[in-house]
């Protein structure tokens, strides 16, 4: 329950704490002792209920706070049952325990609210997606999703409409059929990247515009000019790869797409393998914590250390990279 939750009779209350106060609020308020229930009962695991462990990433705005100073169960309307922590034997106090990045919250209630908890990756992240999604989906839409899916894939396939086009008129079908809510759809929505391509789109532009791009893409060239275009795009596999280690992922790719694609245009190689090269190597975030909040994640509970990232991660690049360079012209040749 939250702290709105009215209680009547005929309840089950499910309460963890010591023998000696369950009783005594048995006495005080002449409740019924039921059986002890496990987390596969109904009534904690069902349709519309369920459990998750929810664990605090680095710079979480829990640290530091205990549930109840954080308001918890009033903010994200989901109660916690356990709270445990690496390194540490057995459960900590739900209510007093100061929280720390690394500790693990057994949480229950409403699906839909675990799933909405889910979405703030600033300051939780839920385990287990898969049993998450379990109570959380609508299985008599599939059938309907599944048309909607295809006829977008036909619009595409035969060139009917353009790819955000067919997106779009899938999203509004989704959306009418009762696949989705709007409030589902517009919680969907990673305002984040919306945001972040919004801001460095308009600076690849305004660095294509002043002849930026074409002034570093003519001295690749003339220093690479001679190379093979293997070689070539081994280098610009390396260079995309580093900014990927400070950047993101989204913006590495919008500020080197640009400079790729001017590379191969200026050798007279297509493009497609070349732009290919920089979308695989914005993804290689292996050699630094802050790469990928994936990796800051858990630095903390895996007790790593910066090293740690680099002599796994630079291994790990150069073989994607080796890989990359001579897989992808074979499936889009240079010529």
């Amino acid at each position: 329950p939250t702290v709105e939750t009215v209680i009547k009779a005929n309840d089950v209350l499910i309460v963890q704490g010591e023998v000696d106060d369950a009783w005594r609020i048995v006495n005080i308020w002449k409740l019924e002792i039921q059986p002890v229930l496990t987390t596969d009962d109904q009534y904690l695991v069902n349709r519309e209920k369920g459990i998750a462990e929810v664990v605090l990433p680095p710079r979480s705005a829990l640290e530091g706070k205990s549930t109840v100073d954080a308001e918890f169960n009033a903010l994200y309307k989901l109660n916690v049952i356990g709270v445990s922590r690496p390194g540490v034997e057995g459960m900590l106090s739900t209510q007093s325990t100061p929280l720390r990045s690394g500790d693990s919250l057994l949480v229950q209630g409403d699906w839909h609210d675990i799933v909405r908890l889910r979405r703030n990756q600033r300051d939780f992240v839920v385990m287990g997606e898969a049993d998450t999604a379990q109570g959380a989906l609508n299985t008599s839409k599939a059938p309907t999703a599944l048309i909607i899916m295809l006829g977008m894939l036909v619009l595409l396939i035969t060139g009917t409409a353009s790819l955000a086009a067919a997106s779009l008129l899938a999203a509004i079908a989704m959306i009418l059929t009762g696949c989705l809510s709007m409030d589902q759809a517009y919680q969907s929505i990673d305002w984040k990247s919306i945001v972040l391509l919004a801001g460095m789109l308009p600076l690849s532009i305004a660095l294509e515009k002043v002849g930026l791009i074409s002034l570093i893409a003519g001295g690749l060239t003339d220093f690479l000019g001679t190379a093979s275009p293997l070689v070539i795009m081994g280098g610009l596999y390396l260079f995309t790869a580093v900014f990927t280690q400070v950047l993101s992922n989204t913006a590495t790719t919008a500020l080197v797409a640009p400079l790729g694609l001017a590379m191969a245009l200026q050798l007279g190689y297509a493009p497609q393998a070349f732009l290919m090269t920089i979308a695989i190597a914005a993804s290689m975030a292996f050699a630094t914590p802050v790469a990928s909040p994936t990796n800051t994640l858990v630095m903390g509970a895996g007790g790593y250390r910066f090293g740690d990232y680099v002599k796994i991660g630079i291994p790990m690049i150069l073989l994607m990279g080796i890989v990359t360079v001579i897989v992808l012209p074979l499936l889009w040749p240079l010529n």
